[in-house]
């Protein structure tokens, strides 16, 4: 497999199960508490580490339990944590989840220290790593993201999981290999509604504004990609979803994953179909996500 570059954050995700989101001003019984290792960007790349990808990681922690504890668990993956600086006066990342009983979620993020994440660590990665994939989310500063951006061309492809969304990818987007974003955020940047029925068209229309490739997930319908030559509908496996925390950081870590080591666009959306639906029927973020093994089992 080849070898995936993740500039992305680190979060310990506080999770709390209950029948439903409550609503605004309201109080609820749950059921159940759990803690486990998350972030987007940690999560891609335990992602593309189980699938088989050497794995660099790129983030910032703070000097406390839960940031040496993500550390080693990343360290635990097989991910080379070197480009991972410790923050002194800046709490670890922390996520606040509740999920219901459909298994649907609902998130808040306390960024930390990966507000801290610098520019030049970026850089100094990407120009440093031969890499095939740079794999990025949008949970960091933007600064940072585009910096990499602009680091990463002509070296390996660079991809964009565009999560929590920005007004300012417009910015981005010419510069990029792919784009990934669910149907909420392909709405907010085209600026209507995306279900499965138009998905394909607002993708394609995406990748009309620069991208050479665009990837619409859609929950349990799967995900359509766009391309400058065509186009097409990738559906999911009928599952029983637990919790969809991390199915989209399975999609993107198992994508980046296939793409770097050499696997059509193709075939990568596949895998990260698969690897989405896997990922829902076990809960956690991280304890969600598929081995190769499971994945390619899966896929049959």
């Amino acid at each position: 497999m080849g070898h995936v570059l993740v500039v992305g954050s680190s979060n310990t995700d506080l999770v709390c199960r209950a029948p439903r989101i409550p609503r605004v001003g309201e109080t609820i019984h749950g059921s159940t508490f759990h803690v486990f290792a998350g972030g987007k960007g940690a999560n891609q790349a335990v992602a593309a580490a189980r699938a088989g990808a050497r794995v660099t990681f790129v983030g910032a922690v703070g000097d406390d339990d839960f940031g040496r504890q993500r550390v080693d668990e990343l360290r635990g993956e097989g991910i080379s944590v070197d480009a991972v600086r410790t923050v002194g006066g800046a709490p670890s990342g922390v996520a606040l989840i509740t999920v219901d009983d459909a298994g649907e979620n609902s998130i808040v993020i306390i960024t930390g220290a990966n507000a801290q994440i610098r520019a030049d660590d970026a850089r100094n990665a990407i120009t440093a790593s031969g890499h095939d994939v740079l794999s990025l989310t949008l949970e960091i500063p933007y600064a940072v993201v585009a910096a990499s951006v602009a680091a990463s061309i002509g070296r390996g492809r660079t991809v964009l999981n565009a999560a929590p969304y920005d007004p300012r990818l417009a910015e981005l987007v010419n510069a990029l290999d792919v784009l990934i974003v669910n149907e909420i955020e392909a709405g907010q940047h085209l600026g209507y509604d995306i279900t499965i029925a138009n998905a394909i068209d607002g993708a394609q229309s995406i990748v009309r504004t620069g991208p050479r490739a665009v990837v619409i997930t859609l929950g349990k319908d799967g995900a359509v990609l766009a391309t400058e030559t065509g186009a097409a509908h990738f559906p999911a496996p009928i599952v029983h979803a637990i919790d969809t925390t991390g199915a989209g950081d399975a999609f993107c870590g198992v994508f980046c994953a296939w793409l770097g080591a050499g696997e059509p666009i193709t075939a990568a959306t596949r895998a990260g179909v698969v690897a989405g639906a896997l990922a829902v029927q076990v809960a956690g973020a991280q304890p969600s996500l598929p081995s190769r093994q499971a994945i390619l089992q899966a896929m049959g």
